[in-house]
C-alpha cells in the first residue's frame, strides 16, 4: 500500500429494502437528503519523515484513520485525528473505532 501500512479495515454497505422515517434534520438524518451507498474506514499507519520526540517518547509513526463516504456516484473523504493514546484528549484511536463501527456509520447508512 504504498508509505503507508493499512492496520484495519470495514466496509459496511446500505442493505437493500431498509427504509427509516426522517423526523428532523439532524446531521443523523442528513442521510435521506442523499443516498449514501457505503462508508468505508481505513486505520492506516504512516511513517512520520523524522522522529517526533516529546516527554513521552519517540514516536516513528503516526495512525489515524480515513473514512471514505460514497454517495450519488461521489466519493468524500475525511479524517479521525485522534492520536493512539489519551494524552492530548480522552480520545483514542480504538475509541473513535469503536464509535465509528457501532454508531455512527450504521445510523447513517
Amino acid at each position: 500500500m504504498g508509505l503507508f501500512a493499512l492496520v484495519g479495515q470495514i466496509e459496511i454497505e446500505k442493505r437493500s429494502g431498509d427504509k427509516g422515517q426522517q423526523v428532523s434534520l439532524s446531521p443523523l438524518s442528513l442521510k435521506k437528503l442523499m443516498k449514501i451507498e457505503r462508508i468505508e474506514l481505513h486505520h492506516l499507519s504512516m511513517p512520520l519523515v523524522q522522529p517526533f520526540e516529546t516527554s513521552l517518547g519517540l514516536k516513528h509513526e503516526r495512525d489515524c484513520i480515513l473514512v471514505a463516504l460514497y454517495a450519488d456516484g461521489l466519493v468524500g473523504w475525511g479524517e479521525c485525528v485522534a492520536g493512539m493514546g489519551p494524552w492530548y484528549s480522552p480520545e483514542t484511536i480504538g475509541t473513535a473505532w469503536h464509535i465509528l463501527t457501532e454508531y455512527l456509520v450504521p445510523a447513517v447508512v
